[in-house]
């Protein structure tokens, strides 16, 4: 237990030793500072992941272990008939084959994922967080960090996806289409990042916020054809609607949104802080879907969950800097607690290593 919580509280822990020290400035000061907490951060968070047991988490982490050491003694005349047998994305497969001839050992499933997710996650917090600490602390307590050492195939998807959100600010489209295309081959719902490209250089203004009521309103409207896509595209059939659970990350949603539309001020007509907010309404709604669509849009709304990083930590700037550090430090606590709430009997704790027997 120990293990993870300390994890969780790494960038806090961090932050402290940096802004402690005498004559340098603080973490968010400047870029440099900025870029060297997120890498000591990246370190640890790689060494979480590619050290971790197979155990940890869902049985998913187990069965791609195991496909790891299948395909490591499966040549490559066999690979068709293991693709065709699997209902995993042909060229996850072939890259873990590809993979495997060289790194045998099945452990380097998680170094080569932890590679990716942790230069993919900090990158991203580098470039758009105005507070690189808050925005790791969110990572690791709200969820993403616990999906995506579990859901690895849809996890890839997302890092690539996060490389895709630069080149959708950028208004790059064929390479935004192209690494969305790219990230779909590891999980098809990433397709459902397209959408977002039109959304960038919004203002949220009254047509913005009719034109997110309109995608709304459709999406509602669509409900039946997005469940029955997004099964085809997970290969799944989440054919229930969810009737409990799912408050808290529904009331964090709303609290978020909240302040980026109200506590903001002139900020949110910035181009960039907009996008962001837009992107995290996408998350709510396609989360929302959960209640009277099916489950699936749960898994679609975790490629959205990352503008709440931007958003919370973009909106405190905004404050004083008094009241930004006292709201900060408040939030921070609230989610280090939720975290102990939702993990504290779930499979990350305890946490063991690749090392470790329980």
């Amino acid at each position: 237990m120990l293990t993870y919580f300390g994890y969780v509280l790494s960038p806090i822990i961090i932050a402290f030793f940096f802004n402690a020290r005498e004559g340098h400035p603080h973490v968010n000061a400047t870029q440099r500072t900025k870029r060297d907490f997120l890498i000591i951060c990246g370190v640890i968070m790689f060494l979480m992941i590619a050290l971790r047991s197979q155990y940890i988490g869902s049985e998913d982490a187990s069965r791609y272990y195991a496909n790891w050491e299948e395909i490591s003694k499966t040549n490559l005349s066999g690979m068709e008939q293991y693709v065709e047998d699997s209902r995993m994305e042909p060229v996850f497969l072939y890259t873990l084959w590809v993979l495997s001839r060289v790194f045998i050992p099945a452990q380097f499933i998680f170094v080569f994922s932890g590679a990716l997710f942790t230069v993919a996650v900090c990158r991203f917090v580098y470039k758009n967080s105005e507070d690189v600490v808050l925005s790791m602390s969110m990572y690791n307590t709200l969820g993403l960090f616990g999906f995506m050492i579990q859901g690895m195939r849809q996890s890839i998807a997302m890092s690539i996806c996060l490389f895709a959100i630069e080149m959708c600010k950028e208004r790059k489209l064929w390479r935004f289409t192209a690494l969305i295309l790219l990230a779909s081959l590891y999980h098809r719902s990433a397709i459902f990042m397209l959408v977002i490209y039109p959304f960038f250089g919004l203002r949220l203004n009254m047509k913005t916020c009719g034109i997110v009521a309109a995608s709304c309103a459709a999406l509602v409207a669509s409900s039946g054809f997005l469940i029955r896509v997004g099964n085809e595209m997970v290969q799944a059939n989440y054919g229930n609607t969810v009737e409990s659970g799912g408050l808290i990350a529904t009331l964090i949603y709303v609290l978020i949104l909240f302040a980026g539309f109200l506590l903001s001020g002139n900020k949110r007509y910035e181009e960039s802080f907009s996008f962001f907010v837009i992107f995290t309404i996408f998350g709510m709604l396609l989360y929302i879907m959960r209640y009277f669509g099916t489950q699936v849009m749960e898994r679609v709304s975790f490629y959205f969950m990352f503008g709440q990083l931007i958003v919370l930590p973009g909106t405190l700037r905004t404050f004083d800097k008094g009241w930004r550090q006292w709201s900060t430090l408040g939030i921070m606590a609230v989610c280090f607690l939720l975290a102990v709430y939702r993990n504290a009997g779930s499979a990350l704790v305890p946490y063991d290593f690749f090392w470790q027997v329980r």
